[in-house]
């Protein structure tokens, strides 16, 4: 079944961003299923992730498109039941979640608890639980404050909260620094925050990033130093750590010539730098790594408990939420069209990192 449907944005696959708004005639809503108005989702670099690995990592599986030649990208963001078929759950409710490029979506929920549920469709049973899952925000604790930053920031600092915990579970390979490329992205600011804040990693934090975003990067006082791409070669050559968040061939290769052989663990987080060229044929060793946040997500679930992981990462969230709604200018985008837009330049790598877009379908 195809599960969005009103207007939704379809890009063409492989593309670079390109794409159209298609409008859906409705289907009837089945047993088991709600219809869901999307009321706010956010457009980061994380979605231009989701669109340049959806292939590889299963994301054009979420929300089928209408035909082999084009491409739902997911967001996150809030939707309101304006329909049910489901007796437990009633219009009016508000979820959390992975939602189509969309403004409506149909899901199908099961395992229903009071704190949420997750979408079965059947075509969605092989796909990650972490995806899957929607909370009510109604009593959820993300959702009472900053609730403006929550479909921007959310997802992205649980890969960070993640990234913090996945390399103290490594006592961080023995490093002395760790360089975070794109350091202005919202993932790697909420990298460093929960280094800092954590206090586990007892070397410096230094952040990598463009001129024009340097300023940003140093006023949030996350970094012990902040480095521009054009100093890379002034940065200590000691045992490190390297989080890419950039997904820049040129820039990463230049971090692994410099610093290399003493980089400990070179990691591949996202591509923030979208529009820059892929692959690295002769990138000095160490191999970069995919981090796949769900899979820590697990351990750490795994180790704390269910209740005790939630706990651990609120806790973190409600002071990365208050300093965020200091460092971010909120740009609220209304419709579809010009989300895609914004989603365009996302790609292209022409955004500005102190600005936080929530789109209104």
């Amino acid at each position: 079944m195809i599960n969005a449907f009103g207007h939704v944005f379809e890009m063409e696959r492989g593309s670079d961003g390109s794409g159209k708004i298609l409008e859906r005639e409705a289907p009837t809503l089945g047993d088991g299923q709600v219809l869901c108005r999307i009321d706010t989702f956010a457009l980061t670099a994380n979605n231009a992730t989701y669109a340049l690995f959806g292939e590889a990592m299963g994301y054009y599986d979420f929300f089928p498109a209408a035909g082999a030649e084009s491409v739902i990208v997911p967001v996150w963001g809030y939707a309101t039941i304006t329909q049910s078929n489901v007796l437990e759950l009633s219009p009016g409710q508000q979820v959390y979640g992975f939602l189509p490029f969309a403004d409506t979506a149909v899901l199908e929920p099961h395992k229903i608890s009071d704190i949420g549920f997750s979408d079965g469709a059947a075509h969605r049973s092989a796909l990650h639980p972490f995806y899957n899952a929607l909370s009510f925000a109604d009593g959820d604790p993300f959702s009472t404050k900053n609730k403006h930053l929550v479909p921007a920031l959310r997802p992205l600092f649980s890969t960070a909260w993640l990234l913090e915990d996945f390399f103290a579970d490594a006592d961080f390979y023995a490093a002395d620094q760790i360089i975070l490329t794109s350091a202005s992205s919202k993932t790697a600011l909420g990298t460093a925050f929960c280094l800092k804040q954590a206090g586990r990693f007892k070397g410096r934090v230094i952040a990598l990033t463009s001129s024009k975003n340097a300023s940003f990067v140093e006023a949030t006082g996350l970094y012990d130093e902040t480095v521009t791409y054009e100093a890379i070669e002034t940065i200590d050559k000691t045992k490190t750590i390297v989080i890419d968040f950039a997904g820049n061939a040129a820039v990463l290769h230049a971090v692994h010539r410099h610093v290399s052989p003493d980089i400990a663990y070179s990691c591949q987080v996202g591509k923030s730098h979208a529009g820059s060229a892929p692959g690295q044929a002769s990138l000095p060793e160490p191999t970069p790594i995919l981090f796949f946040a769900p899979d820590q997500a697990k351990a750490a679930a795994k180790r704390l408990g269910t209740a005790g992981f939630q706990q651990a990462l609120f806790a973190r969230w409600e002071g990365y939420s208050d300093a965020a709604d200091s460092w971010f200018t909120v740009e609220t985008i209304n419709g579809l069209e010009d989300a895609a837009d914004i989603f365009r330049r996302f790609m292209s790598g022409d955004v500005d990192g102190s600005h936080v877009y929530v789109v209104t379908p």
